[in-house]
């Protein structure tokens, strides 16, 4: 101790510069776990959150983490890009809550697929609804939930890319002979250009309100057809029906 003493004196940084050398012995011999702890008594801690990620150990992460105020930026950034790629989400989700830096939580959510979690968010923050259900839709899209996908469009702000999602399921309604989901699902796109009508109207843009309003027209028309063609299918394919014959006529007429 009086060797020591002599050779560093007693100034802090001169013991936290003997202390980070015997953690860089310890990492030389393959003893990570007395290098992080000589690394944290060092205040070394970007080396001993990189020992310990490197090693996927969570514990001790998480042990470093919650040591950190705000202004260690980059060393709580450290931890949470480990605690992504160990699946521990939580984890990072503190680490950026400590930073506060909101962004980084609401890509965290959407890449966790928490979306509860993101929605919670939103509550609170509803200038990230856009960045959250945007991305929410997409996924509901991509695992064939159309109407769920639609609903979350609407709620983004993206009228119009909820219609892509409604004609995507008028289109396989119609390809699979479900006539009944087609005709709702042509009264649903109806109402919707009716919708993006009045929008337009709002904004003053009377070409838009036309050709709104004509597939509206259009869309409320197809509709009614395939409402009564499901009827004249359905005669077509099963054995009964409770349907006169005059009726069935009257309906193909239509």
């Amino acid at each position: 101790s009086s060797g020591i003493n002599a050779e560093y004196g007693s100034d802090p940084k001169n013991i936290k510069g003997l202390i980070k050398r015997q953690a860089e012995w310890c990492k030389s011999t393959n003893d990570p776990g007395s290098a992080i702890d000589l690394y944290m008594a060092a205040s070394a801690f970007a080396e001993a959150i990189e020992i310990a990620g490197k090693q996927k150990w969570t514990d001790k992460l998480v042990e470093i983490m919650r040591q950190l105020d705000k202004s260690y930026v980059e060393e709580l950034r450290g931890c949470a890009g480990y605690f992504k790629d160990l699946g521990k989400y939580e984890f990072a989700a503190e680490s950026y809550q400590k930073l506060g830096e909101l962004n980084s939580l609401v890509e965290l959510h959407i890449e966790s697929q928490q979306w509860q979690e993101a929605f919670t968010l939103c509550e609170d923050h509803p200038e990230f609804k856009e960045s959250v259900y945007i991305p929410y839709a997409n996924f509901l899209a991509e695992n064939d939930k159309f109407d769920e996908a639609q609903e979350a469009y609407y709620i983004a702000g993206k009228p119009t890319e909820a219609v892509k999602v409604l004609e995507k399921l008028t289109h396989n309604a119609v390809a699979e002979r479900r006539f009944d989901d087609a005709s709702y699902y042509f009264w649903k796109l109806s109402m919707a250009y009716l919708k993006l009508a009045n929008q337009a109207q709002t904004r003053g843009d009377e070409d838009e309100v036309n050709q709104y309003l004509d597939k509206f027209q259009d869309y409320q028309h197809r509709a009614e057809i395939y409402y009564v063609y499901q009827t004249i299918h359905r005669y077509t394919e099963e054995p009964f029906t409770s349907h006169l014959p005059e009726a069935l006529f009257n309906m193909a007429r239509f």
